[in-house]
């Protein structure tokens, strides 16, 4: 089976947490110009928008380590990280203006140090991929202008995630990467 129900449930439940921690990031800021604090804001829930555009960005981001690690012939479990996720939700409570946060990961036994490099790279690459594609659909116009914004968020995020995955810092895949390499030279 490639997926486990307890992978489905961890899937809905960090795309869902990481919905309502990114959706204040999508909503439209009132023009300072007409801005009217007595009249009421009108908002639409973002919270949809924020769970496809990051959730799915983490999502398949998880999922270029579970399936490289798959084809590599390991077992690998996505999981979701329920303590960072908490502490997201916290942050978001108390209005932190910066929330950063690991919301999921993929577990696999200890396996070779490249093969350990290129299950580390596969999220990653993963993302930047997602970026250069979705980059070349905004640039080619073959993205409908109702989905104009989602791409844009779905662009820049994925950018995001590919430049702060690469750095070699512990407990990041830049680290395991550079750690694999340099163990296999």
């Amino acid at each position: 089976m490639l997926f486990t129900f307890q992978e489905i449930i961890d899937i809905a439940i960090m795309t869902a947490i990481t919905g309502y921690i990114f959706k204040d990031l999508f909503a439209k800021r009132p023009n300072p110009g007409n801005y009217n604090p007595l009249k009421p804001i009108k908002s639409n829930n973002h919270f949809w928008f924020a769970a496809v555009a990051v959730g799915s960005s983490i999502i398949l981001h998880e999922l270029g380590h579970k399936f490289i690690a798959i084809y590599l012939g390991l077992e690998a479990t996505f999981h979701a990280a329920y303590s960072f996720l908490i502490l997201g939700l916290l942050l978001k409570l108390m209005n932190f203006s910066l929330i950063f946060l690991v919301p999921a990961y993929v577990s696999h036994p200890a396996t070779t140090p490249i093969n350990s490099a290129m299950i580390a790279f596969a999220g990653p690459a993963t993302n930047g991929l997602i970026w250069l594609i979705t980059g070349l659909a905004i640039n080619k116009n073959w993205i409908q202008k109702k989905y104009l914004s989602l791409a844009y968020a779905t662009k820049y995020i994925n950018g995001f995630l590919f430049i702060v995955n690469m750095i070699p810092f512990p407990g990041i895949d830049g680290y395991w990467i550079f750690k694999g390499l340099s163990q296999t030279l």
